[in-house]
């Protein structure tokens, strides 16, 4: 398998394929090298079932193409950055319950945050990264960037 220079999504970065990123790139490194620097693509479609083929480019599949990070049609019903956390056999780890449990509630709900309350819901984080994706629709790159410290951050205080 060639370094990964490329992450590819289905669409813009959501919440969900967001701490799968951060996922792998944390615990990614030795099984995909370089994913902690690979760029992010967007690719609405794809052939099903060539995710060697686009391995061997250097190319990551994250919830497109039925490989092994694409939670669509997987039964149980599951969602992306769990798949990733399985694959890893971090998924149990209590650092990242809260960033799993957010993203299975943002990819099967719609509601990463669920305050009635017009602020909350306009500042919370899945609304701050549909306020990126429209400011910036083809810099998938950006997005991510802006988000991960926050992420990051909040890792590092569940680790705490």
């Amino acid at each position: 398998m060639a370094p990964i220079k490329k992450i590819i999504l289905p669409t813009r970065p959501q919440p969900d394929t967001v701490v799968a990123i951060l996922l792998l790139r944390v615990f990614g490194k030795e099984t995909f090298p370089g994913v902690e620097v690979a760029s992010i693509e967007i690719m609405p479609t794809i052939d099903m079932g060539e995710e060697n083929i686009y391995l061997e480019k250097g190319h990551l599949l994250i919830d497109i193409g039925g490989g092994r990070f694409d939670h669509h049609n997987k039964i149980p019903k599951t969602h992306t950055s769990e798949l990733v956390a399985q694959h890893f056999g971090v998924a149990h780890e209590p650092a990242i319950a809260k960033l799993l449990a957010y993203a299975q509630r943002d990819d099967f709900f719609g509601r990463g945050t669920i305050s009635p309350d017009p602020l909350d819901r306009a500042f919370g984080l899945s609304s701050l990264i549909a306020a990126l994706n429209r400011e910036h629709p083809q810099d998938p790159n950006h997005v991510v960037d802006v988000i991960f410290p926050i992420l990051v951050a909040h890792l590092h205080e569940e680790e705490r």
